[in-house]
């Protein structure tokens, strides 16, 4: 059981097929919901800082391990989901400078002696991160429609019926639990 984990979460090697896909993206959800748990409830230390740095890298290789695979399954490379992330880039560049981020640069512009002042500039961080809250609905749509779309179009995308340079069709050799 630990090397057919082992090959599905962390092995870039191979294709799945959609319902391995969409069972491996279910458990690496309940995977990352424990994680967003885990920091609610324990709050911020060192140890958390270390922690939530080792599970970004982690959560990273299982992201390019699934859907990787998902993607070679149907004879594609991963450069399809690179540009998903540099759009999620995009989108959240976006939604920062657009939720608060535009009008925190243009009063710092405006009033270059305000970076001397400690307190006038907390004041305006605070006054963003406000803003920026007030607007956290608004950014999770925006920052979830691009990955939903994407393990759609990789749940209903049918895979190459034949070999191809990625490996044998559907690799029912993987499977979860």
């Amino acid at each position: 059981m630990f090397k057919q984990a082992y090959s599905l979460f962390l092995s870039p090697r191979g294709r799945i097929g959609r319902g391995v896909f969409i069972k491996a993206v279910l458990v690496w959800g309940v995977f990352y919901a424990a994680q967003y748990f885990w920091f609610e409830k324990t709050g911020t230390s060192n140890l958390n800082f270390y922690l939530s740095l080792a599970l970004l890298i982690l959560n990273i290789q299982v992201v390019f391990c699934i859907f990787g695979k998902r993607l070679h399954d149907f004879g594609r490379s991963t450069w399809a989901l690179i540009g998903l992330f540099a759009l999620l880039l995009i989108i959240a560049i976006f939604v920062m400078l657009n939720f608060g981020g535009l009008e925190y640069f243009n009063t710092i512009m405006e009033n270059p002696g305000l970076q001397s002042d400690p307190q006038a500039m907390k004041d305006v961080h605070q006054i963003y991160q406000d803003t920026l809250g007030e607007n956290i609905p608004k950014s999770r749509i925006l920052m979830s429609i691009l990955p939903v779309g994407f393990i759609l179009w990789l749940a209903v995308t049918p895979g190459q019926a034949c070999d191809n340079r990625y490996g044998e069709p559907l690799n029912t050799g993987t499977k979860i639990m």
